[in-house]
């Protein structure tokens, strides 16, 4: 995941299942600028799921679909 932030802020990141139970979290606080978060994702099955990213002045949601 790549995001992009105009000041330093704190971020969380909720991955969830198409039921909408949490299978990850990770929160973090990020320099001004672009920065890349790692999601570890190889013990997930197929199967689509939501990313959920919020800062201090942002929401956004991104479905994720892992083959």
């Amino acid at each position: 995941v790549f995001i992009n932030l105009h000041k330093v802020q704190r971020v969380a990141f909720t991955l969830a299942d198409m039921s909408g139970r949490i299978i990850k979290t990770m929160n973090g606080t990020y320099k001004e600028g672009t920065a890349e978060i790692k999601f570890e994702t190889g013990k997930l099955p197929r199967g689509i799921y939501f990313l959920k990213v919020e800062g201090e002045y942002f929401s956004e949601m991104q479905r994720v679909v892992k083959q």
